[in-house]
């Protein structure tokens, strides 16, 4: 009798030990976007920063172009929310952050350069946040910040 009772519990805790054992890592966001729109996104932040003739030298383009950046990603519904790419280069560090709905014309952008000195501070900041921007009003403000 005692080892029947041993048996059913052992059966109902054995499923339970076996699912809080998941690390969450195999399990996707459905809010979140695609790991290739998630490429798109960078190549066109990439590509708007290059296009940069105030802000970066080459030496910074070049390294944007190289490196991968730190993305950082909020959503708050599908594919919408926030997601923040930076490039941390020799001197500043470079982000660019989309809002509202990725990869839509109504997602907004924000630019923040920050100078390395003895602590970070902000040099440049454009943000694009009316909710029409796509990327031909963004780059302007690239440009001219």
């Amino acid at each position: 009798m005692k080892l029947s009772h041993l048996t059913i519990a052992f059966s109902l805790l054995l499923p339970l030990t076996l699912c809080s054992c998941n690390t969450g890592e195999n399990i996707s966001d459905p809010n979140a976007i695609t790991d290739k729109e998630k490429v798109d996104m960078v190549n066109f932040a990439r590509q708007a920063l290059n296009q940069s003739n105030k802000i970066l030298t080459d030496e910074d383009k070049a390294l944007i172009t190289k490196n991968e950046p730190e993305v950082k990603e909020h959503y708050t519904g599908y594919k919408t929310g926030r997601m923040a790419m930076s490039w941390e280069l020799t001197n500043k560090k470079v982000t660019i952050i989309a809002t509202g709905r990725l990869l839509s014309s109504s997602m907004g952008w924000q630019l923040a350069v920050t100078k390395k000195e003895a602590a970070w501070t902000t040099r440049s900041n454009a943000s694009a946040k009316n909710g029409n921007t796509d990327a031909k009003e963004f780059l302007p403000l690239i440009k001219n910040p």
